[in-house]
């Protein structure tokens, strides 16, 4: 009988020696400065994908994308027509590609009938002829902002080069060098209210009021970061 009180005892002394080797290990490891370390990686992973999300702007050209603006501005060369200072060049894959130019606060702009940026021909062929479309006038405070955008997010671009998901490609332009580009849609970012003045632009006829609210929300943005 003593003996099976001294085995039941011995087993009680051993579990309870388990669970507190157990719970002195947990400890240790929980507040273990590697452990803390590693468990916090997901987290400034969430945090960096936020970031960039957010913070998005435009990608440097590099030599493909420099071609996409001189073979616009080739076009207009041919057809007699200034090389602007300041452009916004946007390639859709299955539409007609569209050319802006900045010029004494007002916006010409131009398409490319039957010229998409599916295949190479807006960047070999000059056959076909840009087609102006009626200018816009913009208020000169509105106008001189677009301008500004267009140059700071060009001279100053520096994004990874992520792409989008609808097949329209953005390039801006401004001075003699300068050039960045950018994939649409992007959502509350830098790049994405860009592209989306440049949509409205586009548009017949662009609404003023509209360009003033992405405007606003692209420059809280750049002062957020």
């Amino acid at each position: 009988m003593k003996s099976a009180s001294f085995f039941r005892i011995a087993i009680f002394v051993s579990l309870v020696s388990a669970a507190a080797i157990l719970l002195f290990k947990f400890e240790n490891e929980k507040h273990d400065p590697a452990q803390v370390a590693y468990e916090k990686l997901p987290v400034l992973e969430e945090r960096a994908k936020k970031r960039f999300s957010e913070a998005r702007a435009l990608s440097p050209c590099g030599l493909d994308e420099n071609r996409w603006i001189l073979a616009a501005e080739r076009k207009l060369k041919i057809q007699g027509a200034p090389i602007p200072q300041t452009e916004i060049l946007i390639a859709p894959t299955f539409a007609d590609i569209e050319l802006l130019t900045f010029n004494s606060n007002r916006v010409y702009r131009y398409t490319f009938p039957q010229l998409t940026a599916f295949g190479p021909d807006f960047l070999e062929s000059d056959k076909v002829e840009a087609k102006a479309r009626r200018p816009i006038a913009i208020p000169g405070d509105e106008y001189e902002r677009i301008v500004a955008a267009i140059s700071r997010n060009t001279k100053y671009a520096m994004s990874s080069r992520e792409y989008g998901h609808d097949g329209v490609v953005y390039y801006f332009k401004s001075g003699e060098d300068k050039c960045a580009f950018a994939w649409n849609p992007y959502e509350d970012a830098i790049g994405g209210h860009l592209t989306r003045i440049s949509e409205i632009l586009s548009k017949d006829p662009p609404v003023v009021r509209d360009i003033n609210d992405e405007l606003k929300a692209l420059e809280d943005l750049e002062r957020a970061y």
